[in-house]
């Protein structure tokens, strides 16, 4: 029986090891978050470029819209209330799609920004809620 305990312990340590692959550690999530800042906000600036068509007034409403949805993908990478700030992202992009697309608010706003926004704020989240081994068992973090 003893030849097998250490079988037993070896398996473990070797599922644990490859189910952790994936998992990083708490320096490592926020480099690649900063990676997805910087490379999302040149994209935003991109997509921007392409609405300088747009009267004053609609340019201004879309920018105070997109940094308002900005603001809230960096909070959610900054806080500890994931879940949270997580509902209030979501709520928000729901809000400037409904605004943006189906209420027709501002016409002329390339869909490329609203992917943008919406991947963007997927990433971070997935990124958020993946936890690190840092964290250990608290991944999701408080409400």
């Amino acid at each position: 029986m003893s030849e097998t305990v250490p079988s037993q312990s070896r398996g473990r340590k070797f599922l644990r090891a490859i189910f952790s692959l994936g998992r990083m550690r708490t320096d490592e999530r926020r480099a690649s978050i900063n990676a997805l800042n910087i490379f999302f906000g040149a994209i935003i600036g991109v997509n921007f470029s392409s609405l300088q068509q747009l009267p004053l007034k609609d340019y201004t409403v879309i920018l105070v819209l997109t940094s308002a949805v900005i603001a809230l993908i960096l909070i959610v990478a900054n806080t500890s209330r994931r879940v949270w700030s997580a509902v209030q992202l979501f709520i928000a992009l729901a809000g400037y799609y409904y605004l943006v697309r189906v209420d027709g608010l501002i016409a002329g706003v390339s869909d490329y920004l609203l992917v943008t926004l919406g991947l963007w704020a997927l990433l971070v989240i997935i990124y958020e809620f993946s936890g690190s081994d840092d964290e250990g068992e608290s991944a999701g973090g408080d409400l």
